[in-house]
Parts: C-alpha cells; structure tokens; sequence
C-alpha cells in the first residue's frame, strides 16, 4: 500500500509545478506534510536541525555517549536559494500552514 501511495505521489510530482504540489501538501491530508510540532514533547530536550545536521549530530551524540563520525559529502548539486522557488502568495500559504513550526523552531523567510 505505501508503494502505490509513494506511487501517486511521484507521478503528481513529476507532472505539476512546485506551487501546484505545496499546495497540493494541504489537500491531501497526509501525516508527512503535518507540522512538526504535533510530533514533539511539549519540552523535548534537544531539537536538531537539517540545515545544522552535522553540529546537531556531534551535539546529540556527545549528550548521549556515543562518538560516531559523519562521513564528508559527496555528489552534492548546487540549487537557487529555496526563497527564489516561492512566490508572495505561497510564501503566505505556507506561513499560516506551517505558524506553529515557524514560531516554535525560530524560522523566518529568506535570506
């Protein structure tokens, strides 16, 4: 069941605009797209982020024990700056779908 639903969601992808498929994130109700907030502690101890991935590993590593090592990048693309991809509109739509990341996380737009 997953497959034809990771399926689906490939094809709409594949076929549609960034903008058609965030707004299309809303509609389909899926557990992927909720915010994030609705699967954390009300107080957790630690939050890593993806864009500090590598300090937040050694910080949570170094909390819990362990000494493992990341290995470097490789095979890495070079893309426009996320911003460039939104326009006013969706920027808006995503701030009231996702306010509750955005103001627990720390986020703003842009630069």
């Amino acid at each position: 069941m997953l497959n034809k639903i990771f399926l689906v969601i490939v094809q709409y992808v594949l076929a549609h605009r960034f903008e058609d498929f965030v707004y299309f994130t809303k509609r389909a109700n899926n557990h992927h797209w909720q915010p994030q907030v609705l699967f954390i502690a009300e107080t957790p101890d630690f939050i890593g982020k993806v864009e500090n991935f590598n300090e937040d590993f050694k910080k949570l590593s170094e909390k819990i024990g362990l000494d493992i090592e990341i290995p470097p990048k490789s095979g890495t693309s070079k893309h426009k700056p996320y911003w460039e991809y939104y326009t006013p509109s969706l920027v808006e739509f995503v701030a009231e779908m996702y306010s509750k990341d955005i103001e627990r996380f720390g986020y703003t737009f842009g630069e």
